[in-house]
């Protein structure tokens, strides 16, 4: 939850709603933060 919101600028606008919306609605699966796991650490890797 907090990594959501450290690192939500960093976002695009669609993905941030989409997340935002989901985390409002239903806690998220296993595979909802994988997905976010991985969109992070291509994102590390593209701005370091």
């Amino acid at each position: 939850m907090l990594k959501v919101k450290l690192t939500r600028h960093r976002l695009p606008p669609k993905l941030e709603l989409a997340i935002s919306q989901k985390f409002n609605q239903v806690r998220p699966t296993a595979a909802d933060k994988r997905k976010l796991r991985h969109y992070w650490k291509m994102q590390n890797t593209q701005n370091p």
